[in-house]
C-alpha cells in the first residue's frame, strides 16, 4: 500500500542511528516534495497543462490510466487503421489538433468502438476544446439530455465520430490524430 498520496506536498526531516536507538545525530534540514501524478499522455500535441486539464474531464479524473492506442501520423488516417487499432479496447479518449488554426479538441466515449454501423448510447460522451487558436477558453460539452442515443457514431468507414448527423453530410465529426484507451480502475 502506499503510504503517501498522490498530489500532495511533504515536508520531513531526517536523524540516523548508529546502535539501535542508542547515538543519533541531529535532524536534518527540512526537505520538502511533492508526489506529482505520474499519468502523463504520450501525446506529441498537448501541453502538460492541456494533458492535466483533459485527465480533470474523465469520469476518474485524476487516477485516470490512459495508453496509447493510436497515433494516425504513425499509425494511417483510413478508418480501417483506427478500426483495427480501437475495436474493442473500451472506452476512449480522441485528440485531435487543427495544424491550421492551432485548436486542440476531442471526444471521449464510455463505450468501446465496434464497427457496429449505427449510433450508440453514451450518456457520460463529451466532446472538448482545449486550445483555441482564437482565443476561446478551454470547455467540456456534455451529451444533450434527450440525445445519448447519437454520442457517438460507430461505422466501420468512419474514425471516431461524436454525435448526431445534422444535416446531408454535417457531423460533429473527430478526424483524428490521437486515440487513447481509458479503463476504468477497479
Amino acid at each position: 500500500d502506499n503510504l503517501l498520496e498522490w498530489d500532495t506536498k511533504y515536508s520531513l526531516r531526517m536523524r540516523a542511528s548508529c546502535c539501535q536507538g542508542i547515538s543519533f545525530t541531529p535532524f536534518s534540514n527540512v526537505i520538502t516534495f511533492n508526489t506529482l501524478i505520474s499519468i502523463e499522455f504520450k501525446s506529441k500535441i498537448l501541453t502538460h497543462k492541456e494533458g492535466q486539464l483533459l485527465l480533470s474531464y474523465l469520469p476518474k479524473g485524476k487516477e485516470s490510466k490512459v495508453t496509447l492506442l493510436y497515433r494516425g501520423s504513425d499509425d494511417g488516417f483510413g478508418s480501417s487503421n483506427f478500426h483495427e487499432k480501437c475495436n474493442g479496447k473500451g472506452a476512449t479518449v480522441t485528440i485531435v489538433l487543427s495544424d491550421q488554426f492551432n485548436h486542440v479538441f476531442g471526444g471521449f466515449t464510455n463505450l468501446q468502438w465496434t464497427s457496429r454501423n449505427t449510433y450508440a448510447n453514451d450518456a457520460g460522451a463529451f466532446v472538448y476544446l482545449l486550445r483555441s487558436g482564437k482565443g476561446d477558453n478551454p470547455q467540456k460539452f456534455t451529451t444533450k439530455s434527450g440525445q445519448e442515443g447519437y454520442a457517438i457514431y460507430d461505422h466501420s468507414s468512419y474514425g471516431p465520430t461524436f454525435g448526431k448527423k445534422i444535416d446531408n453530410n454535417i457531423y460533429v465529426q473527430m478526424f483524428f490524430l490521437l486515440l487513447f484507451s481509458y479503463p476504468f480502475l477497479l
